[in-house]
């Protein structure tokens, strides 16, 4: 039997919270957890067990939180249950109680500390495990069962249950393991692998994945702060949260380009043109829904362990976001103290790569070219400052270069990417007054690119 704290109403709804968005909660207790722990000993409704059994399954099947899906998944069973077909008989559940719990959880502004919850259900786990343990010794003992290995094994199991894991194994070979694969590509790839929002990059090959890294490379003043700004607003338009730092430039900057992008005005007009950008910006304020969160780290000497902690306390705030954008490397401390420039960025990139590999996060920054001329077109790997080893590092790698048909013009090339097609490039048009990267409409206004079209027509 459960413990009474175990059952208190508002622990479980925050944890049915947790299993049908956060991720990285998922990771730890996805699989340890079933519906049966939320099954009801006080004569209630089996509300909850529903809702756990259905964002437990969901990421067991695709490896991802049901999340935006979840109020679908909850109507859908409430509409296959209505009538047990052979026996004619209603299912036992209360629907106003089960949309009460859905909509607590889809309101997205209740979750309590993640790492106070984690320690709830980690206490949970382990007392369970070892009331289980002993009321098996006792069974074995009562029926003669019981010997001095089978003790040890036991005992061997709850302290192997109880520790915590930092690695573990899984049987590829199995039946149900290529099933679960089978499922799991099932699912959209642009799901996994958001698109960039560029239109001849995403024809040509898909982005990264959570867990990578992407990296913009390009000489001064080329928009690399532009495309990450634009990167930030793709994924938010796939409604993706994202965890946006500045370092270099100061966060009024960062708000005006975002607020012109948004909105289409000029950054140099948006203070005379107050009203158009209100009417302008709720509507996309309601479109994205608070998706992107600015971190101002310009004042500050910001680790990758501090960005970590920020993300950390975000998320006990109740916004886990999906990406991390740093603008731009350069401005990243190191733990560590090194003479060399390299060795600095070796330690950034690696703890960077382990720190969206260990919350399952899209990455990208951005990164210094070499000092060259102002009308180079094509940025390779070899051009990159500092340490070629970022690129080898990084999951994707754009260069950044100067277009030939026009001075607002950029060519962007894929020098590097581990997932996916490499060694291409196109131009596009950017919009610098308006904070655009990719100004989409411009772009295929272009002599070539409209001759390109048409034949495809």
């Amino acid at each position: 039997m459960a413990a009474g704290w175990w059952e208190e109403s508002t622990l479980q709804n925050s944890l049915l919270s947790f299993l049908s968005r956060d991720r990285n909660f998922l990771k730890n207790f996805g699989t340890r957890l079933t519906k049966a722990d939320f099954k009801s000993n006080r004569g209630e409704g089996n509300s909850r067990e529903i809702v756990a059994g259905i964002a437990l399954n969901y990421w067991r099947q695709y490896h991802e939180p049901v999340g935006g899906l979840l109020k679908s998944e909850v109507l859908d069973y409430i509409e296959s249950h209505k009538i047990d077909e052979r026996s004619k008989k209603r299912f036992t559940y209360n629907k106003k109680e089960l949309l009460e719990i859905l909509e607590f959880i889809t309101a997205g502004d209740k979750l309590v500390p993640a790492v106070a919850m984690e320690d709830k259900v980690s206490k949970y786990l382990e007392n369970k495990m070892i009331k289980d343990s002993l009321d098996q010794v006792l069974t074995m003992q009562e029926e003669g069962t019981l010997t001095k290995r089978k003790f040890g094994d036991i005992c061997r199991s709850v302290n192997d249950f109880t520790s915590k894991h930092r690695l573990e194994s899984k049987d590829f070979l199995t039946k149900t393991s290529l099933e679960d694969r089978i499922v799991r590509r099932t699912k959209d790839s642009s799901e996994s692998r958001p698109f960039l929002m560029i239109d001849f990059i995403d024809k040509k090959t898909r982005a990264i994945g959570r867990g990578d890294l992407g990296i913009f490379v390009g000489p001064l003043k080329m928009g690399k702060s532009l495309a990450l700004a634009h990167t930030a607003v793709a994924y938010a338009k796939q409604r993706l949260k994202v965890l946006y730092f500045t370092l270099e430039d100061p966060t009024d900057e960062v708000e005006d380009r975002f607020d012109a992008a948004l909105t289409g005005i000029d950054i140099d007009k948006l203070r005379l043109l107050p009203n158009k950008l209100r009417r302008r910006f709720k509507k996309f304020a309601t479109v994205l829904n608070s998706r992107i969160h600015l971190v101002d780290g310009t004042a500050e000497s910001v680790s990758i362990g501090d960005m970590e902690e920020v993300y950390l306390r975000e998320r006990d705030h109740g916004f886990t976001a999906d990406a991390v954008i740093v603008d731009y490397d350069d401005y990243v401390r190191p733990v560590g103290k090194y003479q060399k420039k390299a060795e600095a960025f070796n330690e950034i990139y690696v703890d960077y790569r382990r720190f969206l590999a260990k919350y399952q996060l899209y990455g990208w920054t951005a990164a210094q070219a070499q000092r060259m001329k102002e009308d180079v077109q094509v940025i390779t790997a070899n051009k990159t400052a500092d340490d070629i080893g970022k690129i080898r590092k990084a999951t994707m790698a754009i260069g950044i270069g100067q277009g030939k048909r026009h001075v607002n013009a950029r060519y962007l090339y894929l020098m590097a990417h581990k997932r996916g097609r490499q060694h291409f490039g196109g131009e596009i048009m950017t919009g610098f007054s308006q904070g655009l990267f990719y100004d989409r409409e411009r772009t295929l206004a272009m002599p070539e690119l409209s001759k390109e079209k048409s034949k495809e027509v």
